[in-house]
C-alpha cells in the first residue's frame, strides 16, 4: 500500500487532531501522548512530508519542557520539509527555531530566520502569517537596535491585521509597539498603546503571547519606573478609553515618528 495511506496513515492523522483537541483543552500529557505516537506512525511510514509535519506537532510540544531536544526535532523536521519543497512549512519550522537564539540573545541569527520566513510567506501570499512573523520581526529588530526596521515592520503587521479585521494580530502590533516605544524612550506613549491593548484583550480575548524569548514581559511595566504615578495612570486610562480605530492611529503615527 503507498505510503501516507490505509488504516496506519488515517490512524495518525487521528492522533494528530486529538493531540489539538488535548492542547487547546490544556491536557499537556494527552496532547503529548498522541503527537508522539502520530511521530512513531508516520517515521514507520516513510513518508518525509508526513514525517515533517508530525516531528512539527510533536516539537512543539515538547519545547514547554526541553528546548534542547525540542530544537533537534525541529532541524530534523525543517531539513524534510526542504527536501520536499514545502515552503509553508519550513517557515513554521523556522519561527519557532528562532526561540534557543532569542533566549540567548542571538538576535542577528533570530533576524536572519525571521527575514527568511517572512520572504517566504511573501511569495506565497499568505498575509496572516506575515503578519504574525512581522510582529517577531520588528522585536527582534528593536532588541538588536533596528528601530527605523523595527517599526516599519511592527506597522507593515499593524496594517495587514487591520485590513484583514482581525483585532487579535491588531491588539499583538499594539504590544510590538509599545515595545519599541519604550525601547526609544517614549515611555508615556508605551503606556497608552498597552493600555489600548489592554482594553481590546478584554473585549475579544487575549492574543498569542510570547514565543519563546519574544514579546516576553510587558511594556507598561518597563515604562512605568520612567514616569510619574500621575502621568503612568493618566496615559494607561487614556489607551483604556481608546476604541480600535483610536488605537490604530495612535499606533500609526508614533510608529512613523
Amino acid at each position: 500500500m503507498p505510503s501516507g495511506q490505509g488504516p496506519s496513515a488515517a490512524r495518525a492523522k487521528s492522533l494528530i487532531g486529538a493531540g489539538g483537541i488535548a492542547w487547546w483543552r490544556q491536557d499537556r500529557a494527552a496532547a503529548g501522548a498522541c503527537y508522539e505516537q502520530a511521530l512513531a506512525i508516520e517515521r514507520e511510514l516513510g513518508d518525509p512530508g508526513r514525517t515533517a509535519e508530525a516531528l512539527y506537532n510533536y516539537a512543539f510540544f515538547v519545547a514547554g519542557d526541553d528546548l534542547e531536544s525540542a530544537t533537534g526535532l525541529l532541524e530534523e523536521s525543517r531539513d524534510l520539509f526542504r527536501s520536499v519543497g514545502d515552503e509553508r512549512g519550513v517557515a513554521q519550522v523556522l519561527t519557532l527555531l528562532v526561540m534557543p537564539d532569542a533566549h540567548a540573545g542571538q538576535w542577528d541569527r533570530v533576524i536572519a530566520n525571521l527575514e527568511e520566513v517572512v520572504a517566504i510567506w511573501r511569495r506565497v501570499g499568505d498575509r496572516v502569517h506575515l503578519g504574525f512573523d512581522l510582529v517577531w520581526l520588528g522585536f527582534a529588530y528593536g532588541r538588536a537596535g533596528r528601530r527605523e526596521e523595527a517599526s516599519s515592520a511592527a506597522l507593515e503587521a499593524l496594517e495587514l491585521f487591520r485590513e484583514a479585521d482581525n483585532p487579535t494580530g491588531v491588539g499583538i502590533a499594539l504590544v510590538d509597539l509599545a515595545f519599541l516605544a519604550t525601547w526609544e524612550g517614549r515611555h508615556e506613549d508605551a503606556v497608552r498603546l498597552a493600555g489600548a491593548y489592554e482594553s481590546l484583550r478584554a473585549k475579544v480575548g487575549g492574543p498569542p503571547g510570547a514565543i519563546g524569548g519574544i514579546l516576553e514581559g510587558d511594556p507598561a511595566e518597563d515604562a512605568r519606573p520612567h514616569l510619574s504615578e500621575d502621568v503612568a495612570r493618566r496615559a494607561w486610562e487614556e489607551g483604556l478609553a481608546m476604541s480600535v480605530d483610536q488605537a490604530v492611529a495612535a499606533a500609526r503615527e508614533l510608529g512613523r515618528a
